[in-house]
């Protein structure tokens, strides 16, 4: 099974009952052909960026569905079929990524991120701690002084020039 978006235009002549009649009956073809139902927005008339025929304008609907790519060509050929539906997009919804958190293995060493591609792995990893280490301001002045080779008094003290 794969997941798939859905947007139809259907031609303004239609009411707006015969044009959510129209896409009730498309959901209820796709239910038909084994597709498992996700979200469907009805989201009424709306003008065209450019001309579909003569159409400006047109009643849009989204559904989102899951089916086997076996039985996706005779949603395409039901699309094709109806002549109320003015333009289609079928797209294949990309799986997503899960981030989960994977214990390292060193001493002292962060727990670094690792990318899942499957979907039922959404909860973190048992034993993964993250853990913040905070240093003092005396640490961080020690640090700067290593790194710039003067003591942070010295730098406050020195007009800019």
């Amino acid at each position: 099974m794969r997941n798939y978006d859905l947007t139809l235009i259907l031609a303004p002549q239609l009411r707006q009952e015969e044009a959510n009649d129209s896409v009730q009956k498309f959901v209820s073809f796709a239910q038909d052909q084994g597709a498992i139902l996700g979200d469907q927005k009805f989201l009424g008339k709306k003008p065209l960026l450019g001309k579909i025929g003569r159409n400006t304008e047109g009643y849009v609907a989204i559904s989102e569905f899951s089916i086997s790519p076996e039985k996706i060509e005779g949603i395409a050929k039901y699309i094709k079929e109806h002549a109320d539906i003015l333009r289609s997009l079928l797209m294949i919804k990309p799986k997503q990524k899960v981030a989960r958190r994977v214990q390292s293995l060193g001493k002292g060493k962060k727990s670094r991120l690792k990318t899942d591609t499957s979907e039922e792995t959404s909860q973190v990893a048992e034993g993964a701690v993250e853990t913040k280490e905070t240093a003092s301001t005396e640490e961080i002045d020690k640090k700067l002084e290593e790194l710039l080779g003067t003591s942070v008094e010295q730098a406050q003290e020195k007009p800019v020039q």
